[in-house]
């Protein structure tokens, strides 16, 4: 890991006192870890490391000027500045937690850069752990890992009206039951960005979007970010790996206001992905797969002119990047 510059982006409205826990982890002078703090100014305080840069929306506006709308309010997107300014200072690889995340019982960072150091064969999955009767000799792993996506113990990321319809019989993740597999080509997986790794060639694919208290859907932007990535990874040749490593969530967010939060893209989501999926893609490089991803968008049918907001938005988004 020495030999790689780390970045660890983490969104928060909270105090930091959970990062004493990982301390064994990130208080390395190989990791800076970027805090992007939904405040107009800093009202939080830090821990006493040396490796540690704190963003609040002063910050944020000074940095991206005219820019800065593309970066919401109110809403855990706000790491995207993070992973716009690790880019910018040289992080090879990017990751993330969520600020109710404590250690699991594997090594976070050291496993994270192991998964983007895999190559893969997304094209066909074993029905096992091995390669089981029927899977191809001649398949060569020679698709390169550019996101690894980490599971949770404890709480899992249920959406909100599955919390109230099961209450205490919510399926939890056992760490026993966790397999690290690769996501087939042309498939799409619910991205989470509690614990989230990427590499820095990704970077301009991975915005979180426009959400939150000024816009009409939240609790989406990592969810809809995942399809978008998934599109332009498949389209580049390349993989995303999700299983460990996992983390200890223990959920800091209120399932009722998570309801109200979600009620809105839950119905749309259904008919948003199937409208992302059948966007055409011709492009070779990262950034202009996304400028195509975000003209489809516009195209999305909707009865107000959010889509075409988020297109603009995308758009900006990937320009920071020239």
């Amino acid at each position: 890991m020495s030999s790689s510059n780390v970045a660890l982006v983490i969104p928060t409205i909270r105090n930091l006192d959970f990062l004493s826990s990982w301390s064994h982890e990130f208080n390395d002078p190989n990791i800076r870890i970027y805090v992007c703090e939904d405040h107009d100014t800093r009202e939080i305080g830090i821990p006493n490391w040396s490796n540690i840069e704190i963003f609040s929306r002063n910050e944020i506006t000074m940095h991206l000027q005219k820019k800065a709308w593309v970066i919401p309010h109110f809403n855990a997107s706000i790491r995207s500045f993070g992973y716009w300014k690790a880019y910018k200072d040289g992080a090879d690889y990017i990751l993330t937690i969520d600020d109710d995340c404590l250690p699991g019982s594997d090594k976070f960072v050291a496993t994270h850069i192991k998964n983007l150091s895999y190559k893969a064969d997304p094209g066909w999955v074993s029905s096992c752990n091995f390669r089981t009767r029927g899977y191809p000799y001649d398949i060569r792993a020679t698709s390169p890992v550019h996101v690894s996506h980490g599971l949770w113990e404890n709480v899992a990321d249920h959406d909100a009206p599955t919390q109230l319809a099961l209450n205490t019989d919510l399926p939890t993740v056992n760490r026993q039951e966790v397999v690290t597999r690769i996501i087939p080509t042309g498939s799409y997986f619910p991205m989470c960005g509690m614990n989230l790794a990427f590499t820095r060639d990704i970077a301009p694919a991975m915005y979180f979007l426009l959400q939150g208290k000024f816009y009409e859907f939240d609790r989406f932007d990592d969810i809809w970010a995942g399809l978008f990535v998934k599109r332009v990874c498949d389209k580049m040749g390349w993989s995303i790996i999700t299983g460990f490593p996992t983390v200890y969530h223990s959920r800091a967010s209120n399932v009722y206001s998570n309801l109200i939060k979600e009620a809105k893209g839950i119905g749309v989501h259904e008919k948003f992905w199937r409208h992302v999926d059948q966007i055409p893609l011709t492009k070779t490089t990262v950034k202009e797969l996304y400028i195509e991803l975000a003209d489809g968008v516009r195209q999305f049918e909707y009865s107000s002119n959010y889509f075409a907001v988020l297109s603009d938005a995308m758009k900006e988004w990937v320009g920071l990047f020239d």
